[in-house]
């Protein structure tokens, strides 16, 4: 699969193996995680137990959009609450999930709402500043984009490989 112009990886056991790099030590296991709602302040970026992983130069030179995250979740891993506030505007995700066991947490109407990964590649997108979080009881890679530039160009994005 193609997003904005930069072929995703195919995940394999290799591929985490080469690319991971220990984050930080979990604070709390993720099930607590999962029940607690923002904090009461602003926050632009969530801590987490997760790392960043290089896509490469091709990858920043091929896309058609400014990349605003690429992250690996292991098993138990998370990104806190936060809003990115600091950098509004329509943003799009492509995530993996090893076995659906992962996703994102919104919280709207003052309740938490889950939104489960489902295995392989997921799309999202979703505007900022916006209360969210990640969770993961499995391997999760994501990737993100900053569609500010073009926010209502959405179509046309994601082309099979």
């Amino acid at each position: 699969m193609i997003v904005l112009g930069v072929p995703l990886p195919e995940i394999t056991p290799e591929w985490l193996e080469q690319k991971y790099i220990s984050g930080p030590v979990p604070r709390m296991s993720i099930d607590p995680f999962l029940k607690i709602v923002p904090p009461e302040e602003p926050r632009f970026r969530g801590p987490g137990c997760n790392s960043n992983f290089d896509l490469g130069r091709e990858a920043y030179q091929t896309t058609t959009h400014k990349i605003s995250g690429r992250m690996i979740y292991p098993c138990g891993g998370y990104m806190d609450w936060h809003t990115n506030g600091d950098w509004p505007g329509q943003r799009m995700y492509a995530a993996w999930s090893e076995n659906g066991n992962s996703g994102m947490l919104w919280f709207k109407g003052g309740k938490i709402v889950v939104d489960y990964d489902k295995p392989g590649w997921n799309i999202r997108t979703f505007k900022c500043p916006e209360w969210h979080a990640v969770f993961s009881k499995c391997w999760r890679v994501s990737i993100g984009w900053h569609l500010e530039e073009k926010p209502h160009v959405v179509e046309d994005l994601v082309h099979p490989a």
